[in-house]
């Protein structure tokens, strides 16, 4: 049962960075294949980002959920 909350909590924050980083994207008028130029960031790795595929987020979710808190991330100016 915890592993399936980690695991749904861990799937909604990739999702919601994910969703985040498109948003930063468009406000910058940038396409992913122009943001991965301009980078040098290999283009897989962006859209894996934007996917919510990246895996790093994992770690910093176990941590979260053993304090039974919600980690929120948020592309800022």
């Amino acid at each position: 049962m915890e592993h399936e909350i980690r695991k749904q909590n861990l799937q909604q924050l990739r999702l919601e960075y994910g969703e985040s980083f498109r948003r930063a994207l468009a406000e910058q008028g940038l396409t992913p294949e122009e943001f991965s130029e301009q980078s040098k960031i290999p283009l897989t790795v962006v859209e894996d980002h934007l996917s919510g595929k990246l895996r790093f987020l994992g770690e910093v979710n176990n941590i979260c959920f053993r304090l039974n808190k919600r980690l929120k991330v948020e592309l800022i100016d």
